[in-house]
């Protein structure tokens, strides 16, 4: 009896160390450090070293992620723009950032494709950057009947950014570290890129 019990103990024993041993990796990266501003702070010339975001590789992924207010989430998006050779795909509800449109125009400029799908009910907000673009860039109005309200963008089939933030200054609250809570994160997996480009490819046959 005595031996049957070890015995039954002891496959236990094995079975929880090869479990332990061999489930997957589920670390995120739970921690975040303030961005910290360098020297130059100025809208013009923007860097992708202005301010030093979290970054972590979790498998395959690198993920970078900023929140708002301080963070200048707009100019993670434009570091990423600036990255592009080849496409920008974009689904966005609220875009109001001048930098940020400005960024677009010089990615179509230099070759590469850029085209991007607002919410139709953003056309008429004087501050919109979509009716602008419109004239340089491939721009087209949601179809949806309620919201398109995703905040996303494809660049060159590898990286998407994603998360609550609108291109907006409201969202941003650089001016006086005011604003909405937001937050953005980018990633770097194909797979990933692939099924927001389907996304994106779906709501931007739809639009107009």
């Amino acid at each position: 009896m005595k031996t049957a019990v070890l015995l039954v103990l002891l496959l236990v024993c094995l079975g929880v160390g090869f479990y332990l041993g061999n489930r997957p990796n589920l670390s995120l990266p739970f921690s975040y450090t303030l961005p910290i501003s360098s020297s130059s702070d100025s809208s013009e010339g923007l860097s992708t070293t202005v301010y030093r975001l979290q970054t972590q590789t979790v498998g395959n992924q690198i993920v970078e992620y900023c929140f708002s207010p301080g963070g200048r989430c707009d100019r993670v998006v434009i570091k990423y723009i600036n990255a592009a050779n080849q496409s920008i795909h974009i689904v966005i509800y609220s875009f109001t950032m001048a930098n940020i449109k400005d960024a677009l125009v010089a990615a179509k400029r230099r070759g590469v494709e850029v085209k991007l799908v607002c919410d139709k009910s953003q056309w008429s907000v004087q501050s919109s950057q979509c009716p602008q673009l419109a004239n340089v860039i491939d721009v087209r109005k949601s179809s949806n009947t309620y919201l398109t309200h995703d905040k996303f963008m494809v660049v060159d089939g590898r990286y998407v950014l994603t998360g609550s933030y609108n291109w907006t200054q409201a969202a941003t609250g650089y001016e006086s570290n005011q604003g909405n809570d937001e937050n953005l994160i980018a990633i770097s997996d194909m797979t990933i890129a692939s099924s927001y480009d389907q996304q994106f490819q779906r709501i931007y046959l739809a639009g107009t």
